[in-house]
């Protein structure tokens, strides 16, 4: 059975899903919501909330130690979402220089 973990505030939402050993099995999302110039009080006022398994909770409601595996899961969030950001910036930066060190090997060698 597959878990979604999804922490939601201050407009964005971060998602994980998780199998049941807790290891990450799909991409993380992070949406960013529009924020219109005008929001309802509701919106202002909406309360940090966790969904897992199509269940909301409300932050303000859960234990010290839930609330430090929330802040566990969204700092790995964050760690994995830079390596993949990083990841990307090498793989690209690695393909450049394949890419000059062809262009070099095919250039015709100068006469000295």
């Amino acid at each position: 059975m597959k878990s979604v973990v999804v922490v939601e505030q201050q407009g964005l939402q971060h998602s994980t899903i998780l199998d049941r050993k807790d290891k990450t099995v799909g991409e993380l999302k992070t949406n960013h919501k529009q924020q219109g110039v005008q929001m309802s009080k509701k919106e202002k006022q909406k309360e940090p909330t966790l969904m897992l398994d199509d269940k909301e909770y409300n932050i303000k409601d859960l234990g010290d130690d839930q609330k430090l595996m929330v802040a566990h899961i969204n700092d790995l969030n964050r760690k994995v979402d830079s390596t993949r950001f990083n990841l990307q910036q090498m793989e690209i930066g690695r393909q450049g220089f394949v890419n000059s060190l062809k262009a070099s090997l095919e250039e015709p060698e100068a006469e000295a």
